[in-house]
């Protein structure tokens, strides 16, 4: 069975390093868990001419969670992060979110 989870939503600087987790606890039963992470796609929204790439830079998992970690991206430019896992019981599950990379400085 393959199943998509609710997207999530979140923001980040271009200079920062972001963690994600992705969790599936919900659609998992209590014995099964995430056995890896096959594929982790990242797709701009392309609302910026010259898009710079979010990257990925570290993956693992632990339990029912997902973890990716991203780095770089273009101000202003947002990015659809699609983890997709396979799961112990043979389950093959999608986790998305949309990165909105900003540029905050404070004062």
């Amino acid at each position: 069975m393959t199943t998509i989870l609710d997207v999530m939503r979140t923001s980040k600087q271009v200079g920062e390093k972001r963690v994600l987790t992705f969790v599936f606890s919900s659609e998992l039963a209590i014995t099964s868990t995430v056995e890896s992470i096959s594929n982790v796609t990242i797709t701009p929204f392309d609302r910026v001419t010259q898009v710079l790439a979010l990257t990925e830079d570290q993956r693992g998992v632990s339990g029912q969670t997902a973890r990716v970690r991203f780095s770089g991206g273009t101000t202003g430019e947002k990015y659809l992060v699609t983890c997709d896992v396979l799961c112990s019981d043979g389950q093959q599950l999608f986790g998305q979110c949309v990165i909105d990379v900003q540029n905050v400085t404070v004062s």
